[in-house]
């Protein structure tokens, strides 16, 4: 690969690599510690009715991310002003790689699995009322376990074929890129592959926006007690605003030479970092204060009067269970009948 930046100072680089190297370790102890609570508090009713195994799978997926953009940007500074390495340019390629099929799409479908789940939920009870028939399929479906296996096979039957065909044409090739998108971008004036990437990048964002936007309108149908939409705009906000930003910087910057090409991955490093830790921040921050403020909850199912209210289903912490519980004891009872 040809030195991104051959130009650069050594000292400002290695003091950029330790600087970015300190700020993945805060925002991974950070990551880390929400991890925790949200695990060993996730039967508690503010976490409950958020759906706490697919925040952890959220969280999981960001860390990944951040991970995987450090490496990238690593590469990005060493090679560009201090020495390129073979093996971490090799790592680098798989990591950007990564980043568009694996992590990214997880973080999102993690995401958005939520209010699936929250609206299966609200569709089941409506779905009883009407018909007084358990909905079986429905209860099935949208179970935490159920939508965290799709987001994780679908993600990961894409990451498989996206990297059984980016891969061998990146290392086929000698200028060390392939064919399909990737975070580990040449930026190079007239490379190929370099518009590929950034023409994905606006294409996927503003798809990205769009789902979003849908989101944001059927959220308002829900409760507000139980749903997503402050923190979905906020969400969106981050998301959409920073990689705009980012891919703004990259076209007009390069065109008008704003700045040197590790300077750009210094720009991308730390504002998509920057996002991520906003939209963590915007998933986590407000159930996990209502965690701390109230940890009074209900340590045995309510009686079907109240299990029958979707108030009730979802403010207990095993409501949901109790729930469903209750639905298919209804059921038999009106079978023996």
């Amino acid at each position: 690969m040809v030195p991104l930046d051959a130009s650069g100072d050594e000292s400002l680089s290695i003091s950029a690599v330790v600087i970015a190297v300190v700020a993945f370790v805060l925002v991974v102890i950070l990551f880390s510690m929400i991890f925790v609570f949200v695990f060993t508090k996730k039967e508690n009713t503010a976490l409950k009715i958020k759906s706490p195994n697919m925040i952890l799978l959220f969280l999981g997926a960001n860390m990944l991310f951040i991970f995987l953009l450090t490496l990238v940007y690593l590469n990005a500074e060493v090679c560009g002003a201090i020495k390129c390495n073979v093996v971490l340019e090799d790592v680098a390629r798989i990591a950007g790689y990564a980043m568009v099929c694996l992590a990214e799409p997880l973080i999102m479908l993690a995401y958005l699995m939520r209010y699936v789940r929250i609206q299966g939920i609200f569709k089941a009870q409506e779905q009883y009322y009407l018909t007084k028939e358990k909905p079986e399929a429905m209860i099935e479906f949208y179970s935490e376990a159920l939508l965290s296996m799709i987001a994780i096979g679908g993600t990961g039957i894409f990451t498989i074929v996206y990297m059984g065909v980016g891969l061998p044409t990146t290392f086929a090739l000698d200028d060390g890129y392939g064919y399909l998108p990737t975070y580990n971008l040449s930026l190079k004036d007239g490379n190929d592959h370099m518009y590929i990437s950034l023409i994905y990048f606006c294409c996927i964002t503003f798809i990205e926006g769009l789902c979003l936007a849908y989101f944001l309108d059927q959220m308002r149908l829900i409760k507000k007690d139980f749903n997503m939409l402050q923190e979905l705009q906020i969400f969106t906000l981050c998301w959409v605003l920073l990689t705009e930003f980012v891919l703004f910087m990259i076209i007009q910057g390069l065109s008008a030479e704003w700045m040197t090409n590790v300077q750009y991955y210094r720009l991308m490093f730390y504002v998509i970092l920057l996002r991520q830790l906003l939209i963590v921040l915007a998933t986590t921050a407000k159930p996990i204060y209502q965690a701390f403020k109230n940890s009074v909850y209900f340590a045995i199912p309510a009686n079907h009067e109240c299990i029958d209210s979707v108030d009730m289903v979802l403010h207990i912490p095993i409501a949901v269970d109790a729930f469903y519980q209750y639905l298919i004891s209804r059921h038999e009872h009106m079978k023996d009948k």
